[in-house]
């Protein structure tokens, strides 16, 4: 059994209040976290 790499890393970023809330609202709504949403786009 393979397991995941453990995710202990964190990044800060600073955006505007209102793309943050965009953010969570689009995560939200893909019933997905947003830690995971930002982690596609980097991987892309």
């Amino acid at each position: 059994m393979t397991r995941a790499p453990k995710k202990s890393e964190t990044l800060e970023i600073r955006i505007p209040h209102e793309t943050k809330q965009a953010l969570m609202a689009r995560s939200r709504s893909e019933g997905r976290p947003a830690s995971e949403v930002v982690q596609s786009f980097i991987d892309a």
